[in-house]
C-alpha cells in the first residue's frame, strides 16, 4: 500500500481585517492552512472573541464558514488576487450575491498573505490542484522577494553604498 503525501501548507498572514459599520476591525489570524483536498481552515480572534473558519476552494473562489461561540455564523466568499484574499461576508448563505460583489471589487474583509509562503505554495508540488485559485496571482510579485535576497547577499549594502 503506497502512502500518499498530504498537503498541509500553512501560509502566514501579514495583516487581516474586516469592515463593520464602516469601521476597520483588525482580525488576528496567524496563518491559513491549505490541505490536499482543497479544504482551507484557520482560526483567529477579534474584539468579539475567538473564531474558527473552514471551507474549500470552489473554482476561482474560496467559500468559508465562520463559527464563533455565542454569535451567528458568517458565510464568506473570497478571491485571491496577488497576495490578498478579498472577502465578502454576512450571516446569509448567498454565494452568488457575494461573487457579484467581489466581481465589482466590493469587499468587507481582507487577508494579506506572506509573499514567501505564497510563493512556495504557488510553485509547490500540488500547485495543479489549486490552479483556478492562484490564476490571479501575478508571479512578478515574487520578484521583490528575490530582489531582497540579492540585496542581503551584498552584505547589507544599499544601492547608495554600491554606487
Amino acid at each position: 500500500m503506497s502512502s500518499k503525501t498530504k498537503l498541509d501548507m500553512k501560509i502566514k498572514t501579514t495583516m487581516s481585517y474586516s469592515y463593520n459599520s464602516n469601521k476597520e476591525q483588525q482580525l488576528n489570524i496567524t496563518y491559513l492552512n491549505f490541505q490536499d483536498d482543497k479544504q482551507i481552515t484557520f482560526s483567529g480572534s477579534d474584539n468579539q472573541g475567538e473564531f474558527n473558519i473552514s471551507g474549500q476552494c470552489e473554482g476561482d473562489f474560496i467559500v468559508l464558514k465562520r463559527e464563533q461561540k455565542g454569535k451567528l455564523n458568517n458565510y464568506y466568499v473570497g478571491r485571491l488576487e496577488n497576495n490578498k484574499i478579498y472577502l465578502c461576508f454576512d450571516t446569509i448563505v448567498d454565494n452568488l450575491q457575494k461573487i457579484q460583489r467581489l466581481n465589482n471589487m466590493e469587499f468587507n474583509a481582507l487577508i494579506e498573505l506572506n509573499l514567501e509562503d505564497l510563493k512556495k505554495f504557488c510553485e509547490g508540488p500540488t500547485k495543479d490542484k489549486w490552479t483556478s485559485l492562484i490564476k490571479k496571482v501575478d508571479f512578478n510579485t515574487f520578484k521583490s522577494i528575490e530582489m531582497r535576497r540579492s540585496l542581503s547577499d551584498l552584505g547589507g549594502k544599499t544601492f547608495l553604498n554600491i554606487f
